[in-house]
């Protein structure tokens, strides 16, 4: 929805560019509409600037005007233009940059925000050729979309428009240069799809890795246009343009059905052909007039007719043939979504009141739906209910701290844009700030219940140990290596880390203190339709990609892997079964863990799921719940259907004690001032003691644009372990100001207020030359 202002502003662009081919003088609708594109979503403005300059040349060249653009003058004087194709190209570029100096104060901080937290991961090379030809012909029916990973382009818009399309080259009455010149447009859009270099550029060069040829809405624009103009002007038609017409239409719909996906999907060739064949005919029956004295009369219905056939096909038939792939697993009526989306509002609603409106803390969601088929997601749950969290998922996202969150266990994917905590612990939870937690589920984490929505079974839990969002801690804590997980020797044991983590914040050596987690006594591995590959000691296979950024480059580095097991019948998902005989209380976790990406895996507790990890995500720690001591529980890591091969460094269980993290982190809290840190949108303001041999940390995302005063005196910002904001403090109490401005925002201004008076000015000029002009006249 976001990218829709762009793709709705278009139509009306491409119709003030007709008007200001005619007219050069209309030049003052395109910075308005541009500047409003530019200032509602660079990105999919970007792609549409690119479509209306290519419109703007080939109309341009073409000579030819749109019937939905009524001109006065007779036909002759339709086809002059006020200026040649290269002054009206200059002109609209003109025009463009203009457009650009109004809304830099926007576009300046979210371009500087796009490269500095662009996709660290470099695209691997591709082939020339990234379909079939003949596949892209399958694009314009019913039924194709599938989903949106690895999708094909989204070109689909109606079989009527496949229809005019081809009537459009083959009307007698357009010229050769208007047919080769919109082949040509199609023909730039068709490479554009298959090209990768051409693809790259439309995405502002930085190609996607989910929800491909997202430029693909121009192609249909164009189309749509081409095609109102076939409808406008059909009456030339023949029946031998007809006739070739829908020879042409099956051609295109056999292929599809030979070497398409329509060949296993019989049904589609079917519905796409009896549509088609019924707009041909009502559209030749339209166009037709030497009908029967007796039937005369029905000609006048054919256009209402052919409405009825594109509003069920556009409203019923495209939903009902839509693959089932693409619906997804989600079945969730809206009802029920609703219902659990109030549920869960009413539940922040009441933690706002526990905590009060001028204390900073997060809250986050732990939904047991997200693993089942009626699944409700809660990742950006923090947006959508209107509160922080620690769960985040989208392009530009910091990623330099979603790497930190990684090395928690967190659900983290490839390219450290989606970042999700699926399990809690008194030291995470407390460390991020987590003061409450809302979930269904019964047995997960330590925080006490403090309110119910018990028609839905939704608690909401209070974190009394929850960490402000700034706080001091030992100052050797800053050296402690925190991505020592990623280097080579590493066993990924992830709960032996965070023990040696919160000893760094503490100021102890790990040794000299109890556990936070302590490991569970496991039996296993027994596998299912696996063998286990000692011999091979296969090491984990690199993924395609590799990152640009220096510091995730540890990250390509093969490495050995200690549990290795191949599938044996493809026919059947592999599995390793692990058994535990529960020794204590305590919440227990465990993480297949992996040096790299994990395997596409479900996680199973008593033959039931709790969990799945996708294979484009690194490990993740999982809470398997709390159970009685003495009890057996039975652990199945199971491979989904495409999954061959189990590489981990080790599969490690673990109990988390709360009371030794509440006991060992007592005199930090201590020191510890929530009550005096007062947080603003982009402002925080507190007031701290400066403590010796110690260093405050937060847990605000380290990025370009903070600045710190101590007492009204700027001073310098540190970073923690690359992800968080950090500073020392000298001793005694003082006046902390954090402050936040996009860089860029101060100079963007000023370019948009020159672009505003210049727009002003030259708008006036332009009046100002009108009038006189009118009163010579």
């Amino acid at each position: 929805l976001m990218w829709m202002d762009a793709v709705l502003l278009l139509p009306l662009l491409l119709a003030f560019i007709e008007k200001y081919l005619r007219d050069r003088r209309r030049w003052k609708s395109l910075v308005v509409v541009l500047s409003i594109m530019f200032l509602s979503g660079y990105y999919i403005a970007y792609m549409a600037g690119i479509f209306s300059f290519i419109y703007l040349v080939s109309r341009s060249i073409e000579g030819r005007w749109l019937p939905n653009c009524p001109l006065d003058a007779p036909l002759d004087k339709q086809n002059e233009f006020s200026e040649s194709t290269f002054m009206a190209a200059l002109r609209y570029f003109g025009c463009a940059v203009l457009a650009g100096m109004i809304s830099a104060f926007i576009l300046l901080p979210a371009g500087l925000d796009t490269i500095w937290n662009s996709d660290i991961t470099k695209t691997p090379p591709v082939a020339a050729l990234r379909f079939s030809s003949v596949s892209i012909l399958e694009q314009f029916f019913l039924g194709v979309f599938i989903d949106l990973s690895g999708n094909m382009p989204l070109i689909y818009c109606g079989i009527i428009c496949v229809l005019l399309l081809i009537l459009f080259f083959l009307h007698p009455k357009f010229s050769r240069r208007s047919k080769f010149v919109s082949a040509g447009v199609l023909l730039f859009m068709f490479f554009s799809f298959q090209l990768s270099v051409l693809d790259n550029a439309w995405h502002l060069f930085d190609s996607p890795n989910w929800f491909t040829y997202r430029f693909a809405f121009v192609a249909v624009i164009y189309i749509i246009c081409l095609s109102y103009d076939t409808f406008m002007m059909r009456e030339p038609l023949k029946n031998k343009h007809f006739l070739v017409a829908g020879f042409i239409f099956l051609g295109m719909l056999l292929l599809s059905n030979t070497l398409g996906s329509f060949k296993v999907e019989g049904t589609l060739f079917y519905i796409n052909l009896l549509i088609g064949l019924i707009l041909l005919f009502l559209l030749w029956a339209d166009n037709r007039e030497a009908w029967h004295t007796s039937i005369a009369g029905l000609r006048k219905y054919a256009v209402y007719m052919m409405v009825a056939i594109i509003v069920i096909e556009a409203t019923l038939l495209a939903p009902m043939t839509t693959r089932v792939e693409a619906l997804g697993k989600s079945k969730i009526s809206v009802s029920e979504y609703a219902s659990d989306y109030t549920a869960i509002s009413s539940l922040y609603d009441q933690a706002e009141l526990l905590s009060g409106t001028d204390t900073f803390y997060r809250i986050e969601t732990f939904m047991d739906k997200d693993y089942k088929d009626s699944s409700f997601s809660t990742i950006n749950s923090g947006s959508l209910f209107g509160h922080a969290g620690t769960s985040a998922f989208f392009s530009m996202s910091n990623k330099s701290m979603f790497r930190f969150m990684k090395q928690l266990g967190m659900d983290v994917n490839y390219n450290f844009f989606y970042e999700r905590q699926k399990y809690s612990s008194s030291l995470v939870d407390s460390f991020l700030g987590m003061r409450y937690l809302v979930s269904d589920k019964d047995t997960f984490t330590d925080s006490e219940p403090v309110s119910e929505i018990v028609s839905k079974g939704i608690r909401l839990y209070q974190n009394d140990f929850a960490f402000p969002i700034i706080f001091p801690v030992d100052s050797k804590a800053l050296s402690f290596d925190f991505y020592n997980l990623e280097n080579e020797n590493s066993d990924n044991n992830p709960f032996e880390f965070q023990n040696e983590w919160f000893a760094s914040m503490i100021g102890v050596a790990k040794e000299d203190m109890s556990p936070i987690y302590y490991p569970a006594s496991a039996s296993g591995p027994d596998s299912y339709n696996a063998i286990e590959s000692r011999e091979l000691n296969p090491k984990e296979k690199k993924e395609l990609f590799a990152f640009d950024t220096p510091e995730f480059e540890v990250l390509n580095t093969a490495r050995s892997t200690s549990i290795n097991y191949l599938r044996i019948n493809d026919n059947d998902v592999m599995a390793l079964e692990y058994q535990l005989t529960i020794e204590s209380d305590d919440l227990l976790y465990m993480q297949a863990a992996c040096p790299r990406l994990s395997p596409a895996i479900d996680i199973f507790v008593n033959d039931e799921q709790i969990s799945l990890v996708e294979a484009s995500y690194y490990s993740q720690i999982l809470s398997l719940g709390r159970f009685e001591v003495g009890d057996t529980i039975d652990i199945r890591i199971q491979g989904q259907s495409d999954t061959d091969i189990f590489n981990f460094s080790g599969v490690y269980f673990y109990y988390a004690d709360q009371d030794a993290f509440v006991e060992h982190s007592e005199d930090l809290r201590l020191l510890m001032t929530p009550a005096d840190i007062h947080v603003q949108e982009g402002d925080v303001k507190a007031t701290l003691e400066g403590h010796a041999d110690m260093t405050y940390i937060s847990t605000i995302p380290y990025e370009k644009g903070w600045t710190l005063t101590i007492d009204g005196e700027p001073a310098p910002i540190m970073d923690y372990q690359s992800a968080f904001v950090a500073f020392d403090l000298p001793e005694g109490t003082h006046e902390v100001h954090l402050s936040f401005k996009a860089p860029g925002m101060t100079e963007g201004s000023v370019i948009s207020a020159c672009g505003v008076l210049l727009f002003v000015l030259m708008a006036g000029i332009s009046v100002i030359r009108k009038n006189k002009r009118d009163s010579r006249k």
